[in-house]
């Protein structure tokens, strides 16, 4: 605050202040008002760390969608709007989102009524419909970085994406034992695998950032496999002031999940699983295998004398094939096939192999000279 001396003062300092609009007290007022204005933008700027363009705004519009190819990354754009493809150009983005049309898709007057809000919160008719809401922590993001000025920043200069992975728990799957009967089973038979995952980004200045609760994730829609949040052991690591989610409800490319907790991956089906990550230009996929349940019932071979002994040739057959091989494109079979718990199928005759290998090159059975330069 200004006193009538021309002197300034903290406001906690005085017990009252003078405010009428006297023509000797009207000077003061005024800039007592600018100063205290500008002290309370400078004390929320301080507060509230600036809000980067690359590394925080274009993941939230890429965990909406408005950069896919479906959207407004497609080729021809939607809507006078063209974004590069899942933020692969944040120079070509920042263009189009805060300087082309005159600016028109931020207001700097009112953050919260710029189209890049109003739209996607569905305030405004969008033909993508609404993508979050008013209150959610993607809007709060995008307000306060237009109220910081909707500044471009330093380019961050993302080089690469990797992805952590926590070791696998077996989890029973829960049943209903009737369609009438709420009680919830589990049968330790059917079991799903859970895998919990981290997100890390590497910058050019060899700067690494978690990134887990910006990051896009890719799946087949097939309902193999679920995302729920996790709790993060190293919570105090927390490198975003998102608001956390509710543990173990599942996500939507509308909810993110927050630095501070884990991707609980949960893998419905048994076999082998891709799952992609993306963040800005740089991408990463994860193979993930959930074990097929033990089966009881063994292939045989019915020309293996073990097997005519009533005894199965399958076990002696998967241990022999893990002591005998040394071809490293076999171990690495193998080591697949343990993890999903299958057994290798039995050796076959020379002659089935080759019969094998025609199908599948030429499409056709080998021919009788075919056979007899192989045998030879």
């Amino acid at each position: 605050m200004v006193n009538p001396l021309g002197n300034l003062e903290p406001p906690s300092l005085r017990p009252h202040t003078q405010c009428a609009f006297a023509p000797g007290n009207t000077r003061y007022v005024l800039v007592s008002f600018a100063l205290t204005v500008m002290s309370l933008l400078a004390t929320a700027q301080a507060q509230s760390p600036d809000v980067s363009f690359e590394l925080e705004v274009l993941p939230v519009l890429t965990q909406a969608g408005c950069n896919s190819g479906a959207c407004h990354g497609a080729a021809a754009g939607r809507g006078n709007l063209f974004l590069s493809l899942w933020g692969s150009n944040p120079s070509a983005d920042f263009q189009q989102i805060v300087i082309e049309h005159q600016s028109r898709r931020i207001n700097f007057e009112s953050p919260s009524d710029s189209l890049l809000i109003a739209k996607p919160t569905g305030r405004i008719a969008h033909e993508g419909s609404e993508l979050f809401e008013p209150q959610s922590p993607q809007a709060q993001l995008l307000e306060r970085w237009i109220s910081q000025g909707a500044q471009r920043g330093a380019p961050a200069n993302i080089t690469s994406l990797s992805i952590e992975s926590l070791p696998i728990e077996i989890e029973p799957t829960t049943t209903k034992s009737s369609a009438n009967d709420s009680r919830a089973i589990k049968s330790p038979a059917n079991t799903h695998s859970v895998f919990h995952l981290r997100t890390f980004a590497s910058l050019q200045n060899g700067t690494r950032i978690d990134v887990t609760d910006r990051t896009k994730w890719e799946s087949d829609p097939n309902g193999a496999i679920t995302l729920t949040p996790a709790l993060n052991p190293d919570a105090n690591q927390q490198t975003t002031p998102n608001q956390p989610t509710t543990p173990n409800q599942p996500t939507t490319p509308n909810q993110p999940i927050t630095s501070n907790q884990l991707i609980r991956v949960e893998l419905n089906q048994p076999g082998r699983h891709t799952l992609v990550a993306r963040f800005g230009p740089a991408f990463q996929a994860i193979s993930l295998v959930a074990p097929y349940p033990a089966n009881t019932t063994t292939r045989t071979n019915p020309s293996s004398p073990q097997a005519s002994a009533g005894t199965s040739a399958a076990t002696s057959v998967d241990s022999s094939h893990k002591k005998s091989t040394s071809n490293p494109i076999d171990l690495r079979i193998q080591r697949g096939l343990d993890q999903a718990n299958l057994t290798p199928a039995n050796t076959i005759d020379d002659l089935s192999w080759l019969r094998r290998v025609y199908l599948d090159l030429t499409g056709k059975l080998p021919s009788a000279a075919d056979i007899l330069s192989f045998e030879q």
